[in-house]
């Protein structure tokens, strides 16, 4: 009856593992989508003509040749593996082709004022400024503070001769000093 006992306890806790590494893998894939589902929105903001239909089309050939040259070598059909590899550099020409007309296109309509029907315009800032708060004070105090630190460091780094130190002392006041007005305003 012990060994019925342990197997049961023994199979509870495997199912628990399971199913933590399923969500924490479920937790990834969605960080992992998220994330790029922001690069692409950074890309086509970056560069709107890549959002192009002629060039999204160029762009899904491409993978997927890419997915059946990869199968191929896991089949360990190279020759297949080969001629996939020379369709993808044809494909990669082609994208760069399709891409400078793209842009061409793109600049000519910005030119005239208008956007074309695959642009996407930027999302608004939604981020809003940092109130005030006692935080905010004990930084500008802390600041200046170490501002005043690091401007006698140089002080005596330069009555020393020591330039080195004393250039990385004037670096490090002018950033502070940035720091300063940010917090200030």
């Amino acid at each position: 009856m012990d060994e019925d006992e342990e197997r049961k306890k023994g199979l509870e806790e495997l199912e628990r593992k399971r199913a933590e590494k399923k969500k924490k893998e479920e937790e990834a894939e969605a960080k992992r989508k998220k994330r790029q589902e922001i690069l692409e929105m950074e890309r086509a903001m970056r560069d709107p003509w890549l959002n192009d239909p002629a060039v999204k089309e160029v762009e899904d050939k491409i993978a997927d040749y890419k997915e059946q040259r990869r199968d191929a070598n896991a089949k360990l059909e190279f020759d297949l593996s080969t001629s996939l590899t020379k369709d993808i550099s044809a494909f990669e020409r082609e994208l760069k082709k399709v891409t400078k007309k793209a842009k061409k296109a793109y600049k000519k309509l910005e030119k005239e004022g208008k956007k074309p029907d695959y642009y996407i315009p930027p999302k608004p800032n939604a981020a809003k400024a940092p109130e005030k708060t006692e935080k905010t004070v004990v930084d500008v105090d802390a600041l200046k503070k170490e501002l005043d630190d690091v401007k006698n460091k140089k002080k005596a780094a330069t009555e020393a001769e020591d330039f080195k130190t004393a250039k990385n002392m004037k670096d490090k006041q002018k950033e502070l000093e940035e720091k300063l007005k940010k917090a200030e305003l």
